[in-house]
């Protein structure tokens, strides 16, 4: 948490001129009062006891607004419009690149020190840079993970790898799927189908698996990549699942792993982590 709050100061520092308007000899001035607008989620309390600690330490009032993902994007739409500019947006990364585009911000690299930039990890780097700017400071980086039920493997006599040197083949995955079923779990493997936000991530395990993507990164375009064999293959393998009733096509909610326990395995991240254990407590393992 302490490597928080400092790339977190940093940031708040190295923004308000950018957002604001200002120089950086004003960024210098040590501003008595920052204004943040985050997009609120399960994160929004610690967040609280951050810019609590920071006002603790630094000196500075922190205004701080939670607002809903939409909501916020709106807002940052007409803010400059009617003065209501803040100084400090948190965000997910993936409205970044379009606040840039729409000149909502600007880089922030020239604001970072250099023992800052050589402590960031090569991920946080590539995923930070956009149109060869540093658009954003990352707190941390995101991470998929297959997350499981350990009894509900135990109980259908799944092998339970525990090291990526065990992992399962394709051929154990499938294995693995048709024996839940087989076991009355209804749904075998969790994939919430109704959020593009993160389909286009819980699906990429399955793209990369197949030699599919996106993206073609030299063109920038879709084609060749989206349209490749590799890619039309992982679909056609989701597809297949579905079809088979190991994923359910029309899930709508986020539950459908760790508290409805309607599936024994569950593509997602690390910002389940709580509710996974809430419920599940020592049942809650990641397989590798």
């Amino acid at each position: 948490m302490k490597k928080i709050c400092v790339l977190l100061l940093v940031a708040l520092i190295a923004l308000v001129p950018v957002l604001a308007n200002g120089s950086k000899e004003e960024a210098k001035a040590a501003p008595s009062s920052i204004k943040v607008w985050v997009s609120s989620g399960s994160e929004d309390g610690v967040y609280k006891q951050v810019f609590d600690n920071l006002e603790k330490s630094v000196g500075i009032t922190i205004i701080d607004e939670y607002y809903p993902k939409d909501e916020l994007d709106s807002k940052l739409q007409v803010a400059p419009l009617v003065g209501d500019t803040p100084d400090l947006v948190v965000a997910d990364y993936l409205m970044i690149p379009a606040y840039y585009e729409a000149g909502l911000i600007n880089p922030v690299e020239s604001y970072m020190s250099d023992e800052l930039k050589a402590d960031l990890i090569p991920s946080v780097e590539v995923e930070t840079t956009y149109a060869g700017h540093t658009v954003s400071m990352a707190q941390f980086d995101a991470g998929m993970g297959l997350w499981a039920n350990k009894s509900m493997l135990e109980d259908a006599g799944i092998r339970i790898p525990t090291t990526y040197s065990d992992a399962w083949t394709k051929a154990e995955f499938e294995d693995a799927l048709k024996k839940l079923k087989a076991n009355g779990v209804e749904y075998p493997l969790y994939i919430r189908q109704n959020k593009p936000a993160s389909l286009y991530f819980q699906y990429m395990p399955f793209l990369a698996s197949f030699g599919g993507e996106y993206l073609d990164e030299d063109t920038m375009l879709t084609d060749g990549a989206l349209n490749s064999e590799g890619t039309i293959k992982a679909f056609e393998y989701l597809s297949w699942m579905v079809s088979e009733g190991y994923i359910n096509g029309k899930c709508d909610y986020e539950n459908g792993f760790y508290e409805r326990k309607e599936s024994a395995l569950a593509l997602l991240g690390h910002w389940k982590y709580t509710d996974h254990v809430n419920f599940l407590g020592d049942d809650a393992i990641i397989i590798p």
